[in-house]
């Protein structure tokens, strides 16, 4: 598809051929990329009796108003045959290369901050919305692509992890030990508060990396102190990709990449409630039950039944129609007498 969008493009777009069934996009996003390689796939699965149309319409040997666009026994051409041969091997729409395309998310404000609220129980900090906005697209602010980390946003992380650093530990439960050597408290610790964090349990290499940092912090000149080094490991869990991001990575299937039980807990939670995952969505992850139509629908129809999925509809409709910017509509008073500010918060 990429090389055939570099040759097609110019006459196969929505301005010279919206009503064709071989519509191309030059956008670069995944989005813009899936839609061409379903125009291909579709085009390249309609075979006549000498051939595949798309390769037969490419080489000029039926009818096209293009042209000759590909030479047979070139390399683009070669690949372009190889592609079709693929997709004799897969149904139609669902025909995708063996691999796909592994995609992250960054948290918005708004789930920055539930997901504050989550790991350090501070319901009143909503550090997020002092952040830079987040960049909207035809009204929506959860566009994955424009959900970027730029320098100024970076140093509003640091600072916001700083200060939120000075949380309470009380407040983190099972997570601080009350008595055993600072070791194994700090072992303890880092674990348990990455997989809060991180929505998944801490690989080996993770553990070892944030059992460091809390060494780091512990050392003080007056001596060794628990509270320092695990104050220092909030800072660090709340700037880590990890927190900050929502990961589709998952495992590789032989035409799919499948989410991994956590990845599934978290896409389902932030989707219904803008939120983590709760104690009973990830004990189902723990124990891979969620890996069923029935086992997901049952949890879906449990979120869906919370306040929070409440909200999160309510803002999905105010960005769908765009009311969010109604209270600071400017209307012509010569066509609108009635209209108010007043009217305009109602």
């Amino acid at each position: 598809p990429a090389i055939g969008a570099s040759k097609c493009l110019s006459c196969h777009d929505i301005e010279h051929t919206p009503n064709s069934p071989f519509v191309l996009t030059g956008e670069k996003s995944a989005a813009g990329v899936d839609r061409n390689r379903n125009a291909f796939t579709k085009t390249a699965a309609a075979q006549r009796s000498d051939g595949s149309l798309l390769l037969l319409k490419a080489a000029n040997r039926v009818p096209h108003a293009g042209g000759a666009v590909l030479t047979p026994g070139t390399a683009d051409y070669d690949a372009l045959a190889a592609y079709v041969e693929r997709t004799k091997k897969c149904n139609g729409d669902s025909c995708r290369p063996s691999t796909t395309t592994a995609r992250i998310r960054r948290l918005t404000r708004s789930e920055y901050d539930t997901s504050i609220t989550a790991l350090l129980l501070k319901p009143n900090a909503m550090p997020g919305w002092s952040f830079d906005p987040d960049d909207s697209v035809n009204g929506f602010h959860n566009n994955a692509e424009m959900l970027r980390v730029g320098a100024s946003l970076a140093d509003q992380y640091g600072a916001a992890a700083e200060n939120l650093a000075t949380t309470s530990l009380s407040v983190m439960g099972d997570c601080v030990l009350p008595t055993g050597t600072l070791d194994a408290r700090g072992d303890t610790f880092v674990r348990c508060m990455g997989r809060r964090a991180f929505r998944r349990p801490v690989t080996t290499e993770e553990a070892t990396d944030l059992k460091t940092v809390f060494d780091v912090g512990a050392n003080e000149p007056t001596g060794r102190n628990f509270d320092a080094g695990a104050r220092l490991v909030i800072t660090a869990l709340l700037q880590s990709p990890s927190f900050l991001y929502v990961t589709e990575l998952g495992t590789d299937g032989q035409n799919s990449t499948r989410l991994t039980p956590h990845e599934t807990a978290s896409q389902l939670s932030y989707l219904l409630t803008g939120a983590p995952p709760d104690a009973e969505l990830m004990a189902a992850a723990d124990s891979n039950l969620l890996a069923t139509p029935t086992q997901l629908e049952t949890h879906a129809k449990r979120l869906i039944g919370s306040p929070a999925h409440r909200e999160v509809v309510v803002e999905f409709v105010k960005e769908w129609l765009e009311i969010d910017g109604v209270d600071g509509l400017m209307k012509n008073n010569a066509v609108y007498p009635a209209f108010t500010a007043a009217i305009a918060q109602l």
